[in-house]
């Protein structure tokens, strides 16, 4: 059996659902076993929180490795420079925990966490992917350093993707050359659509994270026009957003396998962020579980989304957004026809044409 490791930021029983998971997801499907990294915690961390075990076996077959080292690699003086970028985890620890656990040689390493490319110093892989998913150097967090360090590993990637067209010209400005992988569909969710339900109060729904990238102003000026509108607004909220609107509710994460039945009461799913440096290199997976509820979908004006005549709209300031969700929610629209859209982007289809690229004799 082959082995992978995909290095995450998230943990993997995360609330929010992210590429990598799919890609775990697909590789299981292929009976590959699949090791899960998520970003390492530190002995800072441990001062304030209890640190997550060692090792997790999950359900599904994963085995979730947590690395540990004295301090992170993140985004203030020092602990953000190249060199200990380099070095936070060439400790004996994490050396040690990688080959108790058997890890010293994997059949593929795909990394989402360029934090850890340091790892590669432990470890030998038959194939190495680098994937972007996102700016990574315009969240606050993020070493500045961060490109440097992927510009000293990045002759050991056999492969590196993007996963979208504008984050793909940008890293070509940054010398490196990404093939497009975009997000994709899960599978899982078309196979048994729930029904559509029909409620009393219009609904329209955002789920994921409300971060930085988050236009609450925005919502706030539709649930002001729109007061029979319930805008429920649903994830972790780290900014702790709130809104004195009463038709403007925050429920806090659900879990992944809730979100059909949320979404199938939804009349309309919606992605207001705010456009910006960092929201300009996204493909917001949250538009795929929309499609696969049948739900229609208003978004923000980002260059990866596609408008489409069957229930995907696009706003470039808010009125505009207010313009098209009047027309949603008056319109009729075909669920099945948006549950086609996302069997037509699903993530097995992504990646069939990735896999070949990277079979080893």
């Amino acid at each position: 059996m082959k082995t992978a490791i995909i290095a995450d930021h998230h943990r993997y029983d995360s609330v929010i659902r992210v590429g990598s998971h799919h890609i775990a997801a697909d590789l299981l499907r292929r009976d590959w076993e699949v090791v899960w990294l998520p970003h390492p915690r530190s002995w800072l961390h441990g001062l304030k929180e209890r640190l997550p075990p060692r090792v997790v076996d999950h359900e599904d077959g994963v085995r979730e490795i947590t690395l540990v080292s004295p301090a992170p690699y993140i985004g203030v003086p020092f602990l953000g420079s190249l060199a200990w970028g380099k070095r936070w985890l060439r400790g004996k620890a994490p050396r040690r925990l990688l080959r108790e656990v058997g890890l010293e040689r994997v059949d593929l390493l795909w990394l989402s966490d360029f934090t850890v490319l340091s790892v590669l110093d432990h470890l030998s892989a038959e194939r190495v992917v680098f994937r972007f998913f996102d700016h990574i150097d315009e969240f606050h967090f993020m070493p500045a350093s961060i490109f440097a360090l992927v510009r000293e590993y990045l002759p050991r990637a056999d492969l590196v993707v993007a996963s979208s067209r504008h984050l793909q010209e940008r890293l070509r400005g940054e010398g490196v050359e990404a093939r497009y992988l975009p997000n994709g569909a899960d599978p899982d969710r078309l196979e048994a659509p729930l029904e559509r339900v029909a409620g009393d109060t219009p609904k329209a729904v955002y789920v994921g994270a409300l971060a930085e990238w988050f236009d609450l102003k925005t919502v706030e000026i539709w649930a002001r026009a729109l007061p029979a509108v319930r805008f429920e607004l649903v994830g972790p909220n780290p900014l702790s957003l709130r809104s004195s609107l009463p038709n403007v509710h925050f429920p806090g994460p659900i879990p992944y396998g809730a979100i059909p039945q949320l979404l199938a009461g939804a009349r309309v799913g919606i992605i207001p962020f705010q456009v910006t440096p960092l929201t300009l290199g996204v493909h917001p997976l949250k538009m795929y579980d929309y499609l696969a509820a049948g739900c229609p979908i208003l978004c923000a004006d980002l260059p990866e989304v596609a408008e489409d005549s069957r229930g995907v709209f696009k706003y470039r300031h808010p009125e505009e957004g207010l313009g098209c969700l009047r027309r949603i929610l008056d319109g009729t629209f075909d669920p099945e026809a948006l549950r086609e859209i996302a069997r037509a982007n699903s993530w097995p289809k992504r990646l069939e044409t990735i896999w070949p690229l990277l079979e080893t004799t």
